[in-house]
Order: structure tokens, then C-alpha cells, then sequence
């Protein structure tokens, strides 16, 4: 068994009891653990946000009823507030770990997007973790800014997710690039294919793109119309046609709407450069 783990300075006792930054958001603690299934962590409600990175081997996450399976190249959160109770599998469970307080905690849940669930993503990185050590270890208020500026980045490598094409959102933008010319594609059928629900679809979207599936596969449409509205000789009702919109009047709603532009317009300004 191995556990290392660092935490603030003030949280040692004889240091100074708030952070010595003015920020709204601190790293609390962070550490390095390979354990197997006797170890035991104790069962307790925390009120800081805390993020799990899978290196080696299987450990649940539980919460009530639900259990969160982590593996390598997946992360995990527990939310302000959530009892952390975790069981681990393998006999050499590796995992990093990083919590964050302060006042801006609850804004970044929101803003992030952050959830209580499982997620794919890219292999841990390590090197920042060992950097993260350095600077909380420097009780000074500079090692407190770069410790939080370190933890930052690794919590957005973790939502940035996988970069691999195997990714779900991946998959579907290489379909919707392949078949926007379709109009019966939809997101029901995309999901349908992919083996997911359909509101699992829209969160993954929404999470990478900030739109929904629905509202992504418009727009890709029409920015491949308004293309060859500017440099091609076809007609409207044909643009619409090879772009997916199989009625015209829909289209040319569609354009005005989004671009606040009638589709001649854009060939007319093409037409006056």
C-alpha cells in the first residue's frame, strides 16, 4: 500500500488559519494512492469538491445507492456536501486525487458542468500532480497562487475529456459531417446507432460543443448552404436539397433566422465583392 497526500498549510495547525491569497477558489489537498481491498477510508459527508483520476486498476465510488466504477483514464467527482464512501477492487488500485474550497467552488460546479458521474478521458498527468506537490508545499503566498493555477489546469484536462476519435462526440461530429446531406438524420437515429440514450447524446454535446445535438447538426448544415450560396451557380431550392433541408420555405426560415439574412443575400454580396 502506498498513500502520499499533501494538504494546505492551514490545515496543519500552528500555520496561519485562512489562505494567504485573496482568490475564490483554493486547492485544499491533493494526493497519490495505490491501494488494494483492505483499505478503508472513512464514510464521511465533506463539504469541498474533490476529483478522482483512475492510473491502475478498479475502485467503486459510491453514493447511496449508486456505485461509480473508476478505471484507468476515467475521473470521478464528489460534489460539496456528497458522503465519500469508496470500495476498492483490485489489489493495486492507483489513483490521484485533488479537492478544491472556497467561495467560487458552487459557481465552477455550474459553469463546468460538473456532475456526480464516470467519465472518459486522457491518461492522468502525472507530471502536474508532481508539480501540484511542489507548490503546496512552498507555504508562501506565491506557492499558493502557482498551486492553484497547477490544480486549475488539471481540472480542466479532466472535463476536456479524451481526445481520442473513439469518443462518443467524436463519433457523432464525423457522422454528422459524413450525412448532413440526409434529411431524415436526427438525433433519435444517431443515438439509436451509437447504443446510448438520447439524452446521454445531448450531454455529451452539450458539454463539448455548448449546443445541443440538434441545434449542431442545423448549424453544420447551413454553414455548408451558405458556402455554396457564395461560391456556386446551383439554386436555392437545390443548395437546400444537398444540404439537407428537403423543403425550401423551411430553409429559407431557417437562414433568416440565424444569419437575420434572406439566402440570396448572401450570393448578392458575394456577387457585389
Amino acid at each position: 500500500m502506498f498513500k502520499h497526500s499533501l494538504f494546505r498549510y492551514n490545515y496543519y495547525g500552528d500555520f496561519p488559519e485562512h489562505p494567504l491569497v485573496p482568490a475564490y477558489l483554493h486547492v485544499r489537498s491533493y494526493g497519490h494512492y495505490i491501494v488494494g481491498p483492505e483499505f478503508q477510508d472513512k464514510r464521511a459527508k465533506k463539504n469541498f469538491l474533490e476529483l478522482f483520476w483512475g492510473v491502475r486498476g478498479v475502485g467503486n465510488f459510491k453514493h447511496g445507492d449508486e456505485v461509480f466504477q473508476l478505471r484507468p483514464r476515467t475521473i470521478f467527482f464528489y460534489l460539496p456536501g456528497d458522503f465519500h464512501d469508496l470500495e476498492v477492487i483490485s489489489p493495486n488500485f492507483e489513483y490521484y486525487w485533488v479537492t478544491f474550497d472556497g467561495e467560487a467552488v458552487s459557481d465552477m460546479v455550474r459553469h463546468f458542468n460538473i456532475t456526480r458521474e464516470v467519465r472518459s478521458t486522457d491518461r492522468c498527468p502525472v507530471e502536474l500532480f508532481a508539480t501540484l506537490d511542489t507548490h503546496l508545499s512552498d507555504f508562501t503566498p506565491r506557492g499558493e497562487y502557482l498551486a492553484g493555477a497547477t490544480a486549475y489546469q488539471i481540472l480542466t484536462l479532466a472535463i476536456a475529456g479524451n481526445p481520442s476519435p473513439n469518443t462518443l462526440f467524436e463519433r457523432f461530429k464525423q457522422q454528422v459531417q459524413e450525412r448532413f446531406t440526409e434529411p431524415e438524420l436526427t438525433v433519435e437515429q444517431l443515438a439509436g446507432e451509437f447504443g446510448v440514450h438520447r439524452s446521454t447524446l445531448s450531454r455529451i454535446v452539450m458539454n463539448s460543443t455548448g449546443t445541443t445535438p440538434a441545434k449542431y447538426i442545423n448549424y453544420y448544415r447551413l454553414q455548408q448552404a451558405v458556402r455554396m450560396l457564395r461560391n456556386s451557380s446551383f439554386s436555392i431550392k437545390e443548395i437546400a436539397e444537398m444540404n439537407g433541408f428537403s423543403d425550401q420555405n423551411y430553409f429559407n426560415k431557417v437562414i433568416r433566422r440565424t444569419f437575420r439574412h434572406a439566402p440570396s443575400w448572401f450570393r448578392e454580396a458575394e456577387n457585389d465583392k
